[in-house]
């Protein structure tokens, strides 16, 4: 795929374009391998703070869906998630470096996400591999309808996190992680034992 075809893919004609959690959605949630150095060229050209407010919005659509049995796979998430914003921020000061590893992170995270039949899915004695995407899509279905499959997340966890330093300094300062959202708050309020 070239970069003509790439942004094609995710609706876009520039960079510039990328605006919406629409755009973030089809980057990350496209089922076919994406290079990283495609995603270079388009993190090269998008606003990076625009990018961080997606990301944190297409994190918490995503982990709207997890049951509090998945406490280990919400975590996992989350820490992806603000490994990005942080790894965004980082890249707001055109540090070529900082740009290429969160290129080579989404491209990770997207194929982990949306191309790798990494989670177990069980309905009506029936048994099938299927992407993270989708058996997140399905739990989200499966609350408007009488489905009653399951997922097995185990394969999905070996999911390896670049490490990635973030100062507590930057945590504080950055307006889209200093204080949690109230449903946070209750996510995870119900887990922590006093």
């Amino acid at each position: 795929m070239n970069k003509e075809e790439f942004y094609k893919k995710l609706d876009l004609e520039t960079g510039d374009d990328f605006q919406y959690f629409e755009n973030f959605a089809q980057l990350v949630e496209n089922d076919e391998e994406i290079e990283a150095d495609l995603i270079y060229q388009l993190l090269k050209e998008i606003d990076l703070k625009l990018f961080q407010a997606l990301t944190k919005d297409y994190f918490e659509d995503l982990m709207d869906n997890i049951s509090q049995d998945e406490i280990d796979l919400y975590n996992l998430l989350e820490t992806i998630k603000r490994n990005f914003i942080g790894m965004a921020k980082e890249s707001l000061n055109e540090d070529e470096n900082a740009i290429l590893r969160l290129a080579d992170e989404l491209a990770k995270f997207q194929k982990w996400l949306s191309v790798d039949k990494n989670v177990i899915w069980s309905e009506d004695d029936k048994i099938t591999k299927i992407t993270l995407g989708d058996a997140l899509a399905e739990i989200r279905a499966s609350k408007f309808s009488i489905s009653d499959g399951e997922a097995d997340f185990s394969k999905a966890m070996e999911y390896s996190i670049e490490e990635f330093i973030m100062y507590y300094g930057d945590l504080v300062e950055d307006d889209h992680l200093e204080n949690l959202d109230s449903e946070d708050d209750n996510y995870l309020g119900g887990m922590i034992e006093e």
